[in-house]
């Protein structure tokens, strides 16, 4: 078969091939068209299922991401089930960097996010510069010495006088005046200015000035320390920095107490038993025990107080007072007072520990106590 009868048979076939025209079978596709409210729907559906309940008064949600931004959510609806740990966040959303959320955001920072921190201080020191002028010196705390060996310190315990040192070194080449330190510090619940006293009117090339700053820890739970520069170079440039550093507060003991009405008793109405264990994970020396009666009561340990003594980690130390009552009024709950504790860690650092007011419910008149004897 030559090259021309091959040509001539595949035009033939190629004739009786049809691709649409009249008489051609339609192609059959179902498009479904998708809308927001069946998925919200379907959604819903399924938190249902898992019992989830409404979480009201919430003002922001923020989810840190591994690269250091954070996806806001301002005023969202917030459901949730514990039991099923599912929680569900419904609002319009915005992707910002964690500098445009300090320093609010600060608080919400976990231990896994202290690089992110570190790395932002050093963000927030560029930001503020005016130029990138080579010829600008720049004053550098030096904060950073103190926490490479972070791991190594002390635990700050509640109670404890927390002290540390602010340095301030002029590491440039050329003089810098105006120099002003501000030292604040946050808990969980406020924001403590403390009293730093370097306001220093000129500092010299490779010349530093330092400040001791103490304060009394009255709150646990995680602190960050903030330290703040500014300062005005010698082309009369403002320029400002400022380091980060967070903290745990941890409590170094921990207190039971039990209240007795001391019957056939004739000189205390009330026995006080406490108890306290030392759990701070170090050696402690306990200092003196007291009691800080309230009006209208009074007392006195009834025990040799075993004080000054030294506490392992875990071990217990067993008080008890005997409370003496000037007037009372039967059926009210009243404040008898507090519990006082000072020690001494290994260190030598003094601490000092009060307990919230301990209550009583005062018996009422007419109350009748059944006793037995057995005669024999």
């Amino acid at each position: 078969m030559d090259v021309a009868e091959r040509i001539k048979k595949l035009q033939a076939n190629a004739e009786t091939i049809r691709i649409g025209g009249k008489g051609t079978a339609r192609r059959k596709k179902k498009i479904i068209h998708k809308s927001a409210a069946t998925d919200d729907k379907k959604l819903q559906s399924s938190l249902k299922k898992l019992s989830t309940t409404n979480i009201p008064g919430i003002e922001e949600v923020n989810m840190i991401k591994e690269d250091g931004t954070v996806i806001h959510f301002n005023n969202p609806k917030v459901q949730a089930s514990v039991p099923a740990n599912t929680f569900s966040v419904a609002g319009t959303a915005e992707i910002k960097q964690i500098t445009e959320m300090l320093p609010g955001i600060l608080n919400q920072l976990g231990p896994e996010s202290l690089t992110h921190l570190k790395k932002l201080a050093n963000n927030v020191t560029t930001q503020f510069k005016a130029s990138e002028d080579d010829d600008i010196p720049d004053l550098v705390g030096d904060f950073d010495e103190a926490s490479k060996d972070e791991e190594k310190k002390e635990n700050i315990f509640l109670g404890e006088t927390f002290s540390f040192l602010v340095n301030c070194i002029n590491e440039s080449g050329e003089k810098v005046k105006e120099v002003a330190v501000k030292v604040e510090l946050q808990t969980a619940t406020q924001r403590i200015q403390l009293n730093c006293g370097l306001n220093i009117p000129s500092l010299e090339s490779q010349a530093s000035q330092a400040d001791v700053i103490s304060h009394e820890v009255k709150e646990a739970g995680q602190h960050i320390l903030v330290c703040s520069v500014t300062y005005q170079t010698e082309k009369g440039e403002n320029l400002f920095m400022r380091k980060f550093f967070k903290f745990p507060v941890t409590k170094p003991m921990d207190v039971k107490t039990k209240l007795y009405n001391a019957e056939e008793n004739d000189v205390f109405d009330i026995f006080l038993e406490a108890q306290i264990e030392n759990t701070s994970g170090m050696d402690m020396r306990m200092e003196k025990v007291w009691m800080d009666a309230a009006s209208p009561y009074t007392s006195q340990p009834l025990q040799p107080q075993p004080v000054p003594t030294t506490l392992a980690h875990r071990d217990a130390l067993q008080v008890v007072f005997g409370v003496k009552v000037k007037d009372e009024v039967p059926g009210e709950v009243t404040k008898i007072g507090r519990l006082d504790m000072e020690w001494k860690t290994r260190m030598g650092e003094r601490g000092r520990l009060q307990t919230s007011h301990l209550e009583r419910m005062v018996p009422g008149r007419g109350e009748l106590i059944l006793k037995v004897r057995i005669m024999r």
